[in-house]
């Protein structure tokens, strides 16, 4: 059978073609070129995920040509002023930075402020990780006295989050450590560097060599520092026996950082009186790292070569070599290098009696000394956790007051609500403090109370002791008296198995026993298993210090069965065989 399709459906069929082709065109108009897609749907990406695929990006895009990175940076940029996306945008912009500032040993403060205004953008995201990677690159452009403040910023969340999710935070504590190395910190460094070690999966680091490389070599410093010259010189040739894996992605510092090890491991000689050895590794040391241009490895070795000559007496080598030590170390941002130069210049000018220059070498030196001193306050550990925990509150102040206009609204709100709590507070504690004060009423009375039942039960227990003591003589002078009438023989038998006590009067000393002394039954139940009430009971007349025969008349059982009783009684107790049951129930 043939299908008749209308020709008015053929028609509609051929507009909605058309319909569907523009609305796919218009659709597909916000989506970015081939070229830049990736790096725009990567920067978009929210969620625990978003690091480590950014990370990615970077690593990609640095790996082109810089031509190449710029064009497709113009490109992010054009398209995202086509279609805004803050997330983009903060990322466009930490590239960006990042690009730009790439090669400089010194971070630009116009750099920090860069990153500085991009907080509040990020903070209005409300997204905690993307603020974790904006804490950690700012506290790499910081000034040194604010450094610690946005590392610890950035771990904190960094943990809270999850590590795992952080490619760098490996990184992290390898700059947390050197920041308390450059304090002079060394135990303190350490501590975070062994935490470094102790992460091993590649996850958290991409650069896992890179690490290794600076962990390792700032760990052999940090023992160098404290004399311990084992333990450095350990790390110091780990490092040595792994110096040819690569520290960046390609091998172009390996030398460097083959000669830097080498010349620390020198410098270790000469400390240990073999400065003649030592002098060929500095030498190599020193060439490698004005190779790189590593002014901060180039004022080191100078140093070095200078405390040497100084030690030797060669006052015209050391001389020379303090003065390209403090030239150098000036265009770094360490101070330490500085301290040791000018220290060294001083002391080279008070042997040869030049005190114009003493002078000036001396109180450049303490100048130097001087700041480092204050950036210890800076930089201090609890000083640093306080500046955290302040700083977020002051986060949370700044994004609540966002809104300028309502500024005063918000202020006397806060006036309104302060005094509404206050009054509530008021309340709420009088009410407390009369609360306690007839809690305190009901405790005392129920103490009062608690004593009288227990002198009434302690006087219950007595009468129940006499009761039996006196039965007890009863039953000797019937059972003497038995005996010298052969024909009543059988009345004896009948009175000794005669129970003295019925299971009321037993049940009610129970409860009298434990309410005049409360801690020696569950005493005793805390030493095994719980016992069974013919146990308790025992165990309660064995306490009140009745002998087995008084035992016997108030159980209603034969001094053998109070014997064999006794005896499941040490057992449950698990007692050893030399220990005496009675005693040890009289302990409680």
């Amino acid at each position: 059978m043939s299908i008749i399709i209308p020709s008015y459906t053929l028609t509609n069929l051929k507009y909605n073609n058309i319909y569907i082709f523009f609305l796919i065109l218009m659709m597909g108009c916000d989506s970015p070129d081939k070229e830049i897609k990736y790096y725009i749907d990567t920067w978009k990406i929210e969620g625990k995920m978003q690091t480590i695929a950014s990370d990615q990006a970077y690593f990609k895009l640095f790996s082109l040509d810089r031509k190449e990175v710029h064009k497709i940076i113009s490109k992010c940029k054009e398209y995202n002023k086509k279609y805004p996306n803050e997330r983009v945008l903060i990322r466009l912009a930490i590239i960006e930075t990042y690009y730009i500032r790439y090669g400089k040993q010194i971070p630009d403060m116009e750099d920090y402020r860069n990153f500085l205004v991009l907080l509040p953008k990020c903070q209005k995201l409300g997204d905690q990780q993307l603020l974790a990677e904006l804490y950690t690159i700012i506290s790499d452009y910081s000034p040194l006295n604010e450094f610690m403040n946005y590392v610890l910023k950035a771990n904190s969340l960094m943990e809270k989050i999850g590590i795992q999710y952080f490619p760098g935070y490996k990184q992290r504590l390898y700059s947390i450590g050197f920041t308390l190395y450059l304090n002079q910190e060394y135990r303190q460094s350490l501590i975070y560097l062994q935490k470094a070690f102790k992460i091993t999966n590649s996850n958290l680091n991409y650069n896992y060599n890179a690490s290794y490389v600076l962990v390792n070599d700032l760990t052999a410093a940090c023992y160098r520092e404290l004399s311990m010259y084992d333990s450095s010189l350990y790390h110091y040739k780990l490092l040595l026996q792994n110096a040819n894996l690569p520290v960046h992605a390609s091998n172009r510092e390996i030398p460097l950082w083959q000669a830097i090890t080498k010349g620390n491991i020198a410098f270790l000689l000469a400390q240990s009186g073999y400065s003649e050895l030592a002098k060929p590794y500095l030498l190599k040391h020193l060439q490698q790292s004005r190779q790189y241009e590593d002014n901060h490895n180039i004022a080191i070795v100078y140093n070095r070569l200078g405390q040497i000559d100084l030690f030797e007496n060669r006052l015209n080598g050391s001389l020379e070599n303090f003065q390209n030590a403090i030239k150098f170390a000036k265009t770094t941002r360490f101070l330490k290098q500085r301290k040791i130069a000018a220290k060294g210049l001083a002391d080279i000018y008070h042997r040869v009696h030049n005190t114009d220059s003493l002078y000036k070498y001396f109180y450049i030196y303490k100048a130097y000394d001087d700041t480092i001193n204050e950036m210890k306050v800076a930089y201090n550990l609890e000083t640093a956790e306080a500046k955290l925990a302040f700083d977020a509150a002051k986060a949370r102040l700044t994004i609540a007051n966002s809104d300028i206009k309502s500024m005063r609204l918000i202020r006397n709100f806060i006036i309104v609500f302060v005094i509404m709590i206050s009054i509530i507070a008021y309340l709420y504690f009088t009410r407390r403090i009369f609360e306690q004060k007839d809690r305190a009423e009901r405790l005392e009375s129920d103490k009062t109370k608690a004593l009288s039942d227990t002198e009434k039960a302690l006087g219950e227990i007595q009468i129940f002791k006499k009761k039996i003591i006196e039965n007890e003589a009863m039953i000797s002078k019937l059972h003497d008296h038995i005996l010298d009438k052969n024909d009543l023989q059988p009345e004896m038998d009948r009175i000794i198995k005669y129970a003295l006590i019925d299971k009321n009067e037993l049940d009610k000393f129970n409860l009298e026993f434990e309410i005049a002394n409360p801690q020696v039954l569950p005493g005793l139940d805390g030493q095994s298993k719980p016992l069974s009430p013919a146990e308790r009971r025992l165990a309660a007349l064995i306490y009140l210090k009745l002998n087995n025969e008084q035992i016997s008349h108030a159980l209603g059982i034969s001094k053998d069965s109070v014997t064999r009783s006794k005896r499941r009684l040490k057992n449950a107790l698990k007692l050893d065989a030399d220990q005496g049951l009675e005693d040890f129930i009289l302990q409680f």
